[in-house]
């Protein structure tokens, strides 16, 4: 099994509105909807990272800004792959999936197969209570790395300025383009340190995909699929007992499939 993480990039909606203050924008004053401006994805244990944006097609992207057939088209087409794999990313079952199937059926693609997921952000605030559950606390906190630094707010609207610029500005359309290269750049290190927090976090996920699945003949780690393992103690049932194991590779601690494990009945009295 393989994991495929990956991260959604993003530009703002554009409305008509009288007032800034105290207002609640009727979606009949959206110009522009959300639309996607680049997704970044790597297979787990592979140095490579991807990224397809809105500027892999200048046509497209010269004409509107919102245009995200080609980064979208290329990812739907990641996610056909018949592989077995699970997806990974932070936020991803609450944003990213969401934000990709809205885009999927607004460009008339076919629903993906559904996959396994972990989300790093469910893990964190389901088996931790770190001060903060952002991806940048995490790197940071778990010494992995840490985001990119993008000036804030500012480069989201570089991206725009090709068709919407500032009041008193031009359109520019070379700032565009290299506003979205670096949301690429930003794209890939958030991929990068999700995959990483994910290593920090997997031995306490409890209900992780199961790697076993994929091995049926002997024990390995039901997270990372290695076979270097060890024996570490029992799991107690009312009627009987059974061996668990603990992974050499990525510390996890597991309980083997029910074909496989050593089961006990009876006394317990026996604790080697």
């Amino acid at each position: 099994m393989k994991i495929l993480f990956f991260d959604v990039e993003n530009l703002p909606n554009i409305v008509n509105t009288f007032t800034l203050f105290n207002t609640s924008i009727p979606y009949t004053n959206i110009i522009e909807n959300q639309s996607i401006i680049s997704i970044a994805w790597k297979w787990g244990g592979q140095k490579k990272i991807y990224c397809s944006s809105i500027i892999d097609d200048m046509t497209r992207f010269k004409r509107n800004v919102y245009d995200d057939y080609v980064p979208v088209k290329r990812f739907h087409q990641v996610l056909l792959t018949a592989d077995s794999f699970c997806l990974c990313g932070h936020n991803i079952r609450n944003f990213d999936l969401k934000k990709l199937n809205t885009a999927f059926i607004k460009h008339g693609l076919e629903p993906t197969q559904e996959r396994q997921m972990i989300d790093t952000l469910t893990a964190a605030r389901r088996y931790f209570r770190f001060d903060s559950n952002r991806l940048d606390y995490l790197a940071r906190f778990l010494e992995v790395g840490e985001k990119l630094e993008t000036g804030g707010y500012q480069l989201w609207l570089d991206i725009l300025q090709s068709k919407y610029p500032e009041i008193g500005h031009s359109p520019d359309i070379q700032l565009s383009i290299d506003s979205v290269k670096k949301m690429c750049r930003y794209n890939k290190v958030d991929v990068d340190i999700t995959e990483k927090c994910y290593e920090k976090l997997k031995p306490f996920i409890n209900n992780h995909p199961n790697y076993a699945l994929y091995n049926k003949e002997q024990i390995v780690c039901t997270k990372c699929g290695s076979s270097d393992i060890f024996k570490a103690g029992w799991r107690y049932m009312k009627s009987h007992r059974y061996q668990r194991y603990a992974c050499k590779d990525c510390k996890s601690k597991f309980d083997p499939p029910n074909k496989l494990r050593e089961a006990y009945s009876g006394s317990f009295d026996d604790e080697s």
